[in-house]
């Protein structure tokens, strides 16, 4: 007859079998939340688009985007720092 394992072996084993549950149940969540929509009322847009869109009107309003247009890799002159 065989013997039982010892405990250290039942511990790992058992520990071997709630990491594989574990990182199952974290591949599974990381996959809903891809399938699932990202909508969070009823204008159906993902939280924070508003926000995030206002901060951007906001730093285009105030001439932020016009160095970085300047400096974009179509730009036919070199990118300077120079105001022309």
């Amino acid at each position: 007859m065989s013997e039982a394992p010892s405990p250290a072996r039942r511990v790992l084993r058992w520990s071997r079998g709630l990491a594989a549950v574990a990182i199952s149940l974290c591949a599974l969540a990381g996959a809903v939340r891809l399938i699932v929509p990202a909508t969070a009322g009823p204008d159906g847009e993902p939280p924070g688009v508003r926000r995030q869109l206002a901060f951007l009107r906001s730093a285009l309003d105030a001439g932020e985007g016009s160095g970085r247009r300047r400096c974009s890799p179509r730009a036919t002159s070199s990118c300077t720092s120079s105001t022309a």
